[in-house]
């Protein structure tokens, strides 16, 4: 799978690195994290699709806790929801 370099800024903080899996298929995007034991520091997948509309995830198969971040076609963060291995779903 591609992969790719994401530089997160904020207005407060130091830059954040993190090296990101490109989901570009359907079979990939509904894959996912599903199944993953665990995840490496500053590693994340990133879902590019080409409608900017809401999007929801499900987190089926999914051992470990993620969180996602909602990014626009200006590549500024809109939301970012922190997930729940418990419940499966945002908080």
């Amino acid at each position: 799978m591609e992969e790719m370099k994401v530089t997160f800024y904020s207005e407060d903080s130091e830059p954040v690195n993190l090296k990101c899996e490109v989901a570009k298929s359907f079979f990939a995007k509904m894959k996912g994290m599903m199944y993953r034991e665990s995840l490496q520091e500053e590693r994340g997948m990133i879902f590019p699709f080409l409608v900017p509309w809401y999007k929801s995830f499900w987190m089926k198969n999914v051992k470990i806790p993620l969180d996602i971040i909602f990014v626009n076609r200006r590549y500024e963060i809109i939301a970012i929801y922190e997930a729940s291995i418990e419940t499966g779903f945002f908080l």
